[in-house]
């Protein structure tokens, strides 16, 4: 579609051409036979479809242009498609002469005499006027001549939001200029008809569809394809699960209500004594290292008048040998502990990569313990290691994890510590099943399809890690004090008299020391300390407080469980016939048992999540499918048949 079509004579044409420059400068489409007619077609049918297409026919009134068949012409098809006329005078006529219905319109002048802008601007003025009815018109009268040359075809009729625009239009045009054709008016009007079929064909298909639903009766299963569906569900999921394909659903569920848990408050009996990124640069600034010798020193110098019970050292040094007092202090403070990290070996034992990280230097070493950790996939520490056996060619030859080492020499400084709190800890390689006690608890040993795992390294000693909840898991339930506030003695002494001292570096530049645990990864992180912290707090909670370890059911156990829910999803479906009601009850169910399973794990309890809603919705959908599975039993009930264009044509 374009703004103007300019009818005119060719002596005419230089005029023509510079009121055709001045359209385009001011941004107006213009149809013109030097530009418009490409070769090779038949030019008066291009000339009627520009006229057609056109918002305003412009007719160039001269001597010419008036004697001028084709235009005569022209103007016939403007005047025959009601197009909005305006004529502009180039060279004077009798105006008698002109045809009428170009002469009841006021014609603009473009004489020589006048002036060019003055005109222009009255004749911008002039299109411009009414603009969105002059160019809904144009729109509609090329698409209904569109359908009328297609025969009538109903594909080609208005719908929707077209329609109702033009129902709008055409109940506006009643008084306005050009007024609306009459293949307009059948064009809207057949539009009309057949939206009205379509609704009444909508309303029939809406019936037939309802019909046949009250017909689809649900048949109900009976109780024995209740239970043997529930059967079948169970012992294909446990399969699943057996093979290893749940597990990373398992944990990540695991994990999820793990951060959900409430918060249990902080552990008393720990401090961690922080080294922090603004510890570190003032280290460097003043001594020319992250953590010198001499600010160790300060540093147990310093706890010792406070009176700790233990001290922890979470560090990989190699403390200086030519420290006189920090060598003593590490040679001869029974209370003071080390870590070391056994090197990594293969599936043969063969050591794969560094010897591992050597304990500090002339510290005995019944008094450092190995920091190595298990991890899962993706990193997430859930397990805590306690025995291993040596590796030959490791640097770090300790059997015994650094927590486990810190929690037994604690308890031997209990107050009122019993006899078998003395007792040793036992050779790993002659430890008997599940024999590692401390206190009156025992330990059991992680094995493979425990919970969640499926397939697990169960080699060494392992327990699942029961974190202990608090508000602000990144910091943990721990007392923190920095390196700087130590030094400095800005401390409450009541804060470390009798405490657990871990000393370990959190600094997230200089050293990363970080790792991904079930409160998640990258910046939810736990630096290396505080983790230690949660396994040594795990292993006192237990032994002092009877703090439940975290406890999974047998393998059977787990089966009967997931067997209930798929019981339960089995019920659902027998009692519940309707969809919104069979749906709603089953999310019910899944909210419930998630609720249990989250219930359970405050009381430290893992309990197969993932499973059992998969057993619950895996048996209402088997027994749906069976209950539906039918021919459908009415043939005669058939949708209506959609309204063909060959109807629209017959109603014009």
């Amino acid at each position: 579609m374009t703004d103007v079509f300019i009818s005119y004579s060719r002596r005419d044409k230089e005029f023509v051409q510079t009121l055709h420059a001045a359209l385009k400068a001011n941004n107006r489409d213009t149809w013109i036979d030097w530009e418009a007619i490409p070769l090779t077609t038949d030019w008066w049918l291009e000339i009627q479809s520009g006229i057609e297409a056109a918002d305003t026919f412009i007719f160039v009134i001269s001597p010419d242009s008036i004697a001028s068949t084709v235009c005569n012409q022209e103007i016939d098809h403007a005047v025959r498609h009601n197009k909005r006329l305006l004529p502009i005078v180039h060279r004077e006529v009798d105006m008698k002469e002109v045809r009428t219905a170009l002469a009841k319109h006021n014609a603009l002048f473009f004489r020589d005499v006048d002036d060019f802008d003055t005109a222009f601007a009255l004749l911008l003025k002039g299109l411009d006027t009414d603009l969105k009815h002059v160019r809904m018109h144009t729109r509609l009268l090329v698409r209904a001549i569109e359908w009328d040359r297609e025969s009538r075809d109903s594909s080609f009729l208005l719908r929707d939001r077209d329609l109702d625009m033009s129902e709008h239009w055409l109940e506006q045009a009643v008084d306005k200029d050009p007024p609306p054709t009459d293949r307009q008016i059948q064009y809207i009007t057949a539009s009309q008809q057949l939206r009205r079929q379509q609704e009444a064909y909508d309303a029939s298909y809406k019936r037939a569809e309802q019909e046949l639903k009250r017909a689809l009766v649900y048949r109900r299963p009976t109780l024995r394809i209740v239970f043997w569906s529930s059967v079948t569900v169970t012992a294909l999921l446990f399969l699943v699960r057996f093979l290893g394909l749940l597990q990373p659903l398992e944990l990540a569920a695991y994990d999820q209500l793990m951060r959900l848990r409430p918060s249990e408050g902080k552990d008393k009996r720990f401090v961690i004594v922080e080294v922090t990124d603004a510890d570190i640069q003032k280290e460097l600034k003043e001594r020319g290292t992250a953590l010198s010798d001499a600010s160790l020193d300060r540093l147990l110098a310093k706890l010792q008048l406070y009176q700790p019970r233990l001290i922890g050292l979470d560090l990989y040094r190699d403390f200086a040998s030519n420290r006189t007092t920090l060598t003593t202090q590490l040679r001869q403070n029974n209370r003071l502990y080390g870590l070391c990290k056994v090197a990594e070996t293969d599936a043969q034992g063969n050591v794969t990569s560094a010897a591992g990280t050597a304990p500090p230097s002339g510290m005995p070493p019944e008094r450092v313990g190995f920091s190595d950790v298990v991890d899962d996939d993706g990193g997430i520490i859930r397990r805590q290691l306690l025995l291993q056996a040596k590796v030959p060619g490791s640097q770090c030859d300790s059997d015994y994890a650094f927590s486990l080492l810190l929690a037994k020499r604690y308890l031997e400084l209990e107050p009122g510590a019993k006899q078998q709190d003395r007792i040793p800890l036992p050779d790993p390689m002659a430890l008997d099943g599940d024999a590692l006690k401390l206190g009156d608890t025992t330990f059991k040993r992680l094995q493979a399809f425990t919970g969640g795992y499926q397939y697990v390294d169960d080699a060494s000693y392992q327990i699942l890690l029961n974190y202990r909840a608090y508000t602000d898991n990144v910091k943990g339930p721990f007392d923190r004090i920095s390196l700087g506030q130590m030094l400095n003695g800005t401390i409450d002494p009541n804060l470390i008299k009798d405490k657990l001292v871990l000393i370990g570096v959190t600094s997230q530049e200089s050293v990363k020391d970080y790792k991904a645990t079930p409160f998640g990864a990258g910046s939810q992180e736990l630096p290396g300390v505080v983790l230690q912290a949660h396994m040594t707090s795990q292993l006192l909670s237990a032994a002092l407080e009877r703090r439940p370890l975290l406890w999974v059911w047998t393998l059977w156990g787990e089966a009967l469980w997931m067997f209930g829910w798929a019981l339960v999803g089995g019920f659902l479906a027998w009692q519940f016939q309707r969809w919104p009601l069979l749906g709603g009850s089953v999310v019910v169910a899944i909210v419930g048992l998630t609720g249990i399973c989250f219930v359970l794990l405050t009381q430290a309890g893992w309990v197969p999540l993932v499973p059992s809603m998969l057993s619950l919705v895996g048996t209402s959908g088997l027994l749906v499918y069976i209950a539906f599975r039918r021919p459908q039993p009415i043939a005669a009930l058939a949708a209506p048949k959609e309204p063909a264009s060959s109807a629209t044509n017959r109603l014009l």
